[in-house]
């Protein structure tokens, strides 16, 4: 999950970019739970929500997003790609 905190940080910095583009989901009425999972691993396992977000995987229609299983190089290569994107959007001010 180190490689998750990295990207969440990177994100961050972005975070008008970001705050922008969750409220227009809001606001598109796309507010549900999207967890997601790896290999045997799943985002519901480490939070603090489970009680009250109402996701169930054995639900027809919920469904887990499932992340590629990258090498940690890899997934470092991504996260600067689509930091890379969202800095140029910014710069653009593109939603």
């Amino acid at each position: 999950f180190l490689i998750l905190l990295i990207y969440i940080m990177k994100k961050l910095k972005n975070k008008n970019l970001k705050i922008k583009e969750i409220g227009g989901e809001i606001l598109d009425g796309k507010i549900g739970a999207r967890p997601c999972r790896q290999g045997t691993e799943k985002a519901c396992d480490y939070c603090n929500f489970r009680s009250v977000c109402g996701f169930d995987g054995r639900i027809p229609g919920y469904h887990y997003r499932q992340l590629d299983g990258l090498k940690e190089e890899e997934a470092l290569i991504r996260m600067k790609e689509e930091n890379a994107k969202s800095d140029r959007a910014d710069e653009m001010d593109i939603p």
